[in-house]
């Protein structure tokens, strides 16, 4: 596994923290990547459906997973470009968080979601 050390960092994307633009190289692979997300986040339906009706059956214990998966997402599509879908996971995530505290009661609909 590859170290980002601090002078890797620079090489890799600039000073100022994005060397993309100037490297087409990094771009065709960041879009590799976001593909690979895109991919992998429709291949994700069918788990977050399944997700959605243990928790309607009452199955708590995914709650945890679910919340996982959200905190992953949030992150993951913050990064390649889709912000609003990553606001929405934070506040899935949130929701779970409340659940799993005891502060808030699983409900079969979810809060409504904030932009």
């Amino acid at each position: 596994m590859c170290r980002l050390t601090p002078s890797l960092y620079v090489k890799i994307f600039g000073p100022t923290g994005s060397n993309m633009e100037h490297n087409p190289e990094l771009q065709q692979s960041y879009q590799l990547i976001q593909e690979r997300f895109l991919s992998k986040l429709q291949g994700n339906i069918k788990m977050l459906e399944d997700f959605g009706k243990a928790l309607e059956q009452g199955n708590i214990s995914e709650a945890e997973n679910l919340r996982i998966y959200m905190h992953k997402l949030a992150g993951s599509a913050g990064t390649f470009g889709y912000p609003i879908l990553s606001e929405h996971a934070v506040v899935v995530e949130e929701h779970l968080d409340n659940i799993l505290a005891g502060n808030a009661a699983l409900e079969k609909h979810s809060p409504p979601l904030k932009r």
